[in-house]
């Protein structure tokens, strides 16, 4: 079975759902893989269990936080172990809205680890990528 395949396989018969896309002009300026974003229902689950409390203040299920992070996020950081923090900007405010990405080589794109809001001071410290 190709790589291809084998992914569309997986994708159907697991429970994973496009959020959406790392485009080719900002993964080359923050040289990371372009690819398309996907959450896992245990990406779900672990966002329910770890991180309801901030986003039911917000007035958000954790698939719709995801979305909008990636349809605004405007700052791609380094994360900790290989990932990466896609970041809506929050200058002047003491928290801001971030997803934790990991590249899943096998299938050649990125998976949401977590999500949820982060203190302004801790996105500072990381360094930016775009």
């Amino acid at each position: 079975m190709s790589r291809s395949n084998e992914l569309k396989k997986i994708l159907k018969d697991s429970n994973f759902h496009r959020v959406g896309r790392i485009n080719k002009r900002v993964a080359d300026k923050a040289h990371i893989k372009c690819a398309d974003v996907y959450i896992h229902d245990n990406g779900i689950k672990h966002i329910v269990l770890r991180h309801s409390k901030e986003l039911e203040q917000l007035g958000m299920t954790p698939l719709l936080y995801v979305k909008m992070v990636m349809q605004n996020y405007s700052e791609i950081r380094e994360g900790s172990n290989g990932t990466f923090l896609l970041v809506v900007d929050g200058k002047g405010i003491k928290h801001t809205t971030a997803i934790e990405l990991k590249y899943i080589k096998k299938f050649q794109f990125w998976e949401v680890r977590t999500a949820q809001p982060r203190s302004i001071k801790d996105i500072e410290k990381r360094e930016k990528l775009w």
